[in-house]
Order: structure tokens, then sequence, then C-alpha cells
């Protein structure tokens, strides 16, 4: 087995430096730490942050963990890391936000006051292949923050693959096994894995977990992972992954758009443009913020890698607001919702692949983290039945989220699309939640 961890640590490390352009981007300089700027998604925190949970001067030399997907055929997964492991020096703490720092953000129960909440839930993950230390990861994890253990033998955490869809697409249906990674990205799929399994423990420790894993990359084989997770039980299904959406998306609309089992997708990590299945009309589309801190005070501004724009296949729902602008967005806006994404406010995540004495603990980011954060906020809400695509965030009462009004992702026209900005619903949508009450 340290065999096997050896010879995956030396080929994330092949990763890291193949990553190098990658991760200029991805570790995008913060604008700023300290308040004081025009700052948007203001309030006070029930208490501040822990001493470890942001990275300090943002040194983080983030890489993206898989290649940004050019083709609509094959997708990439929506997350950084850290490549080496963590510690502060001299501690025994790990860098990064923690479970009970995300609670206190975004002001719901935290661990240990969450009672049975969540309880009978069980959100699937979906993947690009088989990670052999998923399982192990995991409990590592919730052992540190002192959350109860999820094991294939207690039930809590389960496994279902998908075949690979092959050249004619049909639904996919459960079988015993998967195929092992066939990407090119399969380490980044692996750090994927643990990413949104930790995050989704970290909000809803009492939620079980279902690992989705496809025969490969290819949209079609992880839409079929998606159609197994649904098939297999999954209340809610997080997709932390994406393609450039194309006519060639229609053909998945009967998964999607299922009227049963609700889909949140991650909105993408190279800043503005549009990714299938965040374009879906049917699915919660995530966008990713950026963290501004002065001890219990918070900002939250549109992170400038976070995903947005218009989709140019799929109709605006009836549940979204248009936005008053001649010529502007007709069809479906992309984002939602938002929560934390810069790698530099990163999440603390444990990856036994990586290097260092300190045992794996990295912090990640990207919409691969703000997406299953809002995941595990709908499975603890208990609301993971379809209504109409993201109806019920746009619905909810105003003061169920806070709007994100500055920050931008790049250069678009309308504006709003782009840059977030007060009164409209732009690249954050209806901005980063305050609770559970707009779930």
């Amino acid at each position: 087995m340290r065999d096997s961890r050896r010879a995956l640590s030396m080929a994330l490390s092949l990763l890291t430096f193949a990553g190098t352009a990658a991760a200029a981007q991805a570790a995008t300089p913060h604008v700023a730490r300290q308040m004081g700027q025009s700052g948007s998604a203001h309030r006070t925190m029930r208490a501040a942050l822990g001493p470890y949970s942001i990275f300090p001067g943002s040194k983080l030399r983030s890489v993206q963990l898989c290649r940004r997907p050019n083709s609509p055929q094959h997708a990439g997964c929506f997350a950084t890391a850290e490549p080496a492991a963590l510690r502060p020096n001299g501690s025994q703490s790990v860098w990064g936000i923690t479970p009970a720092d995300l609670s206190r953000l975004y002001a719901y129960p935290g661990p240990g006051n969450q009672g049975r909440l969540g309880s009978g839930q069980t959100v699937a993950v979906v993947e690009a292949g088989h990670y052999a230390y998923a399982e192990y990861d995991l409990n590592v994890y919730r052992r540190y923050f002192n959350l109860p253990p999820c094991t294939t033998e207690d039930g809590c955490l389960s496994k279902v693959g998908a075949a690979a869809a092959g050249q004619s697409w049909q639904l996919g249906a459960p079988t015993s096994v998967s195929a092992n990674p066939t990407t090119p990205d399969a380490i980044g799929w692996a750090a994927e894995t643990d990413i949104d399994m930790q995050a989704i423990s970290a909000v809803c420790p009492n939620c079980h977990i279902m690992v989705a894993e496809a025969a490969s990359d290819s949209i079609d084989d992880l839409t079929s992972a998606v159609s197994a997770a649904m098939a297999a039980g999954a209340n809610i299904v997080n997709a932390s992954f994406g393609t450039p959406e194309a006519s060639y998306d229609w053909k998945f609309i009967p998964v999607y758009e299922n009227g049963r089992v609700r889909v949140v997708a991650a909105s993408g990590d190279w800043g503005y443009g549009v990714y299938y299945p965040a374009s879906d009309t049917a699915t919660i589309a995530v966008a990713g913020t950026s963290l501004h801190l002065s001890g219990n005070q918070v900002d939250e501004t549109l992170w400038s890698g976070s995903g947005s724009g218009c989709s140019q296949y799929f109709s605006k729902g009836a549940w979204q607001p248009s936005n008053a602008v001649a010529g502007g967005c007709l069809n479906r806006k992309v984002a939602d919702v938002a929560a934390v994404a810069d790698p530099n406010d990163g999440v603390a995540v444990f990856d036994s692949t990586l290097n260092g004495w300190s045992g794996g603990w990295t912090v990640a980011g990207g919409t691969s983290v703000a997406a299953p954060i809002i995941t595990g906020m709908f499975a603890l809400s208990g609301h993971t039945e379809v209504q109409s695509g993201a109806a019920p965030l746009y619905e909810a009462p105003a003061s169920a989220f806070l709007s994100v009004t500055s920050g931008s992702n790049g250069s678009c026209w309308p504006s709003y699309l782009c840059t977030a900005g007060s009164g409209v619903y732009g690249p954050a949508g209806v901005g980063v939640p305050q609770g559970l009450g707009g779930f």
C-alpha cells in the first residue's frame, strides 16, 4: 500500500510541474485581505475563523487538478490544490477552512449542533475513475475534525460504477464495479474525489455519501454515472466537473431534467465562460467567491476564476429573473448561488497521495469546493427533491442570501454576466447563503 501511495505521490509531482501554466491562472493574486475596499456580502460572523484557516500572505502554489476542457466530449474537474502537504510550523493543526469555519461563514448549525439534520440523505459525488484510498482519506479527515465515521462497513459510504457509455449513448445502469481511470488527469480526479467527499462531510456529517465512478472523463461516461447514482438511490447529486457547452448536450436532458433528483454543478474555474452541466436549466449552478476578512467581519466578492455567462443552448427558467438590458441574455444565466472557492481561501483536505511529513493535508479551492458546500446545505435542509431547477433559491426570502455586489471574472457584454453589481442576478446569482432558509 505504501508503494502504491509513493507511486501516486510521484505522479502528482509530475502533474505539478506539468501544470505550471495552469497554476499561474489558478493562483490569482488576492485583491485584498483586509476590509476597507468596496465590499459585498458583508456580515459579522458568529465567531472569527480559526487561526490557521487562511494561509498567510496568499502564498499558496495552487495547481489546477485537471486540465482545462477544450472539447465538449471530455470534462475537467474544477478544483485546485497546494501540491505540498501543509501544516503550520511546530503545530499539529492544519491550514485551511474547517467544518466549523464553514458553519460560521454561512450561518447554519455547525458540527455537534445539527441533531439529526441531514440524516436519511444520500449525497452522490460523481468522479472519473476509481480512487483506491478514498475511504481511508475520508475517515482521516473525519477523525481529525471529530466527525462521525463514514465507512462502507457501517453503510454510510457506498460506491456505484457506471459502464462506459460507448459511441451510442443511452441512460446508464449501475454495475458492480467501475473501470480504472482512463484519463491523463487520473491523479487530479483522485484528489477531486477527496475534495468532494470531505466538503460534503464538513457541511453535512450525518449525510450518507455515494461515490459514482464513471468509466472515463468523457461527458457521456460522467452522465452515465449521474444516472447510475440516481438509480441507486441518491437524493441529490454533486457534479464538480464540466465541459464547454455544445448542442451535443441536449441528449442528456432526460438525466438532468428528470423531475426527481436535484443536481448541483460547479460553474468552472477559468473565469468568464459557460460550462455544461452548470448551463442546464435544471441544475443548480454554483459560482465561487473570495473572502476578505478582519476579525469576525467578512466580505465576499466574486472570485476571478469563477465561471459565468449566458447559455447558447438552454432556455431561461421561469424562476430566473431577466436583467433589463436591451439585447442582453434571454437564455439561462450562470450562476445561481455562490460559496467560497478562491484557492487562497481554500478548505482543509486530506489526500494521502501528497508528499510531505505532515501526512497529506492540503488546501483546496475552485468551484469544486463551492459546489459541494451548496450540495451539503441542500441536504441539511432536507429539500433535495426537484421542484423547478433553482426556483427555491430565487423565491427565498431576501434574508436567506447576501448579494455579491463586487468582483469580476473577465470582460463581457452585457457586463452583468461577468461583473457583480447591486440589483442584478449576475455571475454569483442570488449570492451567498445565510442559513438554510433559502434551500
